[in-house]
């Protein structure tokens, strides 16, 4: 009885054991198929991340294209798409971006002229983990196509004119206006789509001494100057005043001071006072030289138009002069004289008029 008795326990004992090994067996299998099922989760996640980070990485090399190209022929016919192909001719793509079909890239105005880039990824299964790896690729935001309250919205009908078909459901969309960080402190040299006002300066701006070249017209409200050289054109709708001017194609002013002045083809100004001479290409102009007023000792001028009048403290010497009014002080002369209302009461010459031809005097 008592052998029986200890086979029984030892039964026992042999069960309680299988049964915990069963039971290990089986939480370890469960923990092992939880680790499986978040290794997959993880592993998915990161291809949605990497899927963000890529679409980041073309519209930033397609933004490069929109900085560094010519656009404007492409932005005024509505924009343009951009092939992988196309931004690797270009330089824009880094080394080892591999493309994508699904990534769409190109170019629109972005409402003030400017060419804007834009990048739209169709397909997306997990939006929020690809927006967030578009932020960690270094985007500012990356918007939801179809939401009428997105920012980029408003570009949707463009890109989809430059694509020539609907966005798909669920696309998602980056455009240079709202899609990229900047600073407003910094002053950019090249059109910023969407922010015009990063560049223009809010602060005098101080050129150290140094040269300011290459303008091909020049708009102020005031300009002043120890010497100044206007390659283009120049407009200024205050007054200007240098110690030797030099314009181009063509100067505008209000009032213009000066004691040296030359002009290469015309001078358009409602008052000019130089103290010195006012010369045209070395006593040339090939346009003309137009004022309401000017005073000047001293005056060189292949062609001379002037609307109301126009007086020369010293003397004046002319190829060709037309003037509703001529006032000299010391004395003139010149080729040829023609003015339809210029006549004696009109003309006042304090010293010598010396005139080979004149028309209307």
């Amino acid at each position: 009885m008592t052998c029986l008795h200890a086979m029984g326990r030892r039964r026992t004992r042999g069960g309680a054991l299988l049964f915990g090994v069963l039971l290990l067996l089986s939480l370890a299998f469960a923990v092992l198929a939880v680790d499986r099922q978040r290794r997959a989760a993880d592993a998915l996640a990161e291809r949605h991340e990497a899927e963000g980070r890529l679409l980041a990485a073309w519209f930033l090399a397609a933004h490069r294209a929109a900085q560094e190209g010519d656009w404007r022929d492409a932005v005024a016919r509505g924009g343009a798409g951009l092939s992988a192909a196309g931004l690797a001719a270009m330089g824009a793509v880094p080394p080892g971006l591999r493309a994508d079909g699904r990534i769409a890239l190109g170019v629109i105005d972005d409402g003030h002229g400017v060419a804007m880039a834009f990048a739209v990824l169709e397909g997306a299964a997990a939006a929020a983990q690809v927006r967030a790896g578009a932020l960690a690729g270094g985007l500012r935001r990356l918007d939801d196509a179809a939401s009428p309250s997105a920012p980029m919205a408003r570009h949707r009908p463009a890109i989809e004119a430059v694509l020539g078909r609907p966005l798909a459901a669920g696309a998602l969309m980056a455009t240079a206006d709202h899609a990229l960080a900047w600073r407003n402190e910094i002053l950019h040299r090249r059109p910023q789509p969407g922010r015009p006002w990063l560049n223009r300066m809010d602060s005098p701006l101080d050129a150290g001494s140094f040269d300011i070249g290459g303008a091909v017209r020049l708009d102020a409200a005031g300009f002043t100057g120890r010497g100044a050289g206007v390659a283009g054109s120049a407009s200024v709708s205050g007054s200007a005043g240098a110690a030797t001017l030099a314009g181009g194609a063509a100067f505008t002013a209000g009032t213009l001071e000066a004691p040296g002045l030359v002009v290469r083809r015309e001078l358009a100004v409602g008052t000019l006072r130089a103290l010195g001479a006012v010369r045209a290409a070395g006593a040339a102009v090939r346009g003309g030289l137009q004022s309401a007023g000017l005073a000047s000792r001293t005056l060189f001028a292949q062609g001379l138009a002037a609307g109301s009048g126009l007086t020369a403290g010293g003397g004046a010497a002319f190829r060709d002069a037309a003037a509703g009014r001529l006032v000299l002080g010391s004395g003139a002369t010149a080729d040829r004289l023609a003015a339809g209302g210029l006549y004696g009461p009109a003309l006042a010459v304090t010293g010598a008029l010396a005139v080979d031809v004149c028309e209307g005097c």
